[in-house]
């Protein structure tokens, strides 16, 4: 394996992780004031990364499998409904007001 591949495998482990540790915090200990300030400046920080909307749709998409592996029988039609209707939320708090490319 070339080592820029091998870095890449470790950045996107390292941010998969960052990601779910952030959405467990959030959904356990969501605070009214304080989350969606702390979703609407993570937002900003990824327009710097070059981060645009599908690539928000994809990890939805992403996120969805993962539970559907991780849960099986008990992730039911209404669980996934309302997961999605909490990522979606999650997202325009992070997209609101931050200038994200579409392409």
């Amino acid at each position: 394996m070339e080592e820029t591949e091998e870095k890449y495998i470790k950045n996107l482990k390292k941010h998969t992780s960052r990601l779910f540790r952030a959405l467990v915090g959030l959904l356990v200990d969501w605070d009214f004031e304080k989350s969606p300030r702390f979703l609407k400046v993570l937002g900003e920080r990824h327009t710097r990364y070059n981060v645009i909307l599908p690539h928000f749709n994809l990890i939805g998409l992403a996120i969805t499998q993962v539970l559907q592996e991780l849960l099986g029988f008990n992730f039911t039609v209404e669980s996934e409904k309302t997961w999605k209707k909490v990522y979606l939320y999650i997202v325009e708090l992070m997209t609101e007001d931050n200038e994200f490319s579409t392409f």
